[in-house]
């Protein structure tokens, strides 16, 4: 049996044992993880979806325009967390970001 024959063969339960978690913990955190993603998924092809019209609009008038849309969907983000979803895909490619104030270059 090789390693990865090996690693395979462990069970969820040996191995939420071994790092201290209950089954029940680990696949309410998958489940979770699961639906996070989903909700992340279907609200970047909305704000890509907006931005195709409006392309340099903000992160906050963006989630005031998405307000209606996440109730739709039951998603429940707020504005910092939209920030860190904020990634390039939401940004315009060449756009012009200043760096912060404070720092000399």
């Amino acid at each position: 049996m090789t390693k990865v024959e090996q690693r395979r063969s462990r069970s969820i339960t040996a191995l939420c044992s071994l790092l201290g978690y209950s089954r029940q913990a680990y696949y309410q955190h998958k489940k979770q993880i699961e639906k996070e993603s989903l909700q992340y998924g279907i609200m970047i092809d909305e704000v890509l979806e907006i931005r195709k019209t409006q392309k340099r609009l903000g992160c906050r008038k963006l989630i005031h325009k998405l307000e209606p849309f996440m109730a739709q969907h039951q998603i429940v983000i707020g504005r910092d967390a939209f920030f860190l979803v904020d990634t390039d895909a939401f940004r315009e490619p060449n756009r012009f970001i200043l760096p912060p104030l404070g720092l000399s270059a």
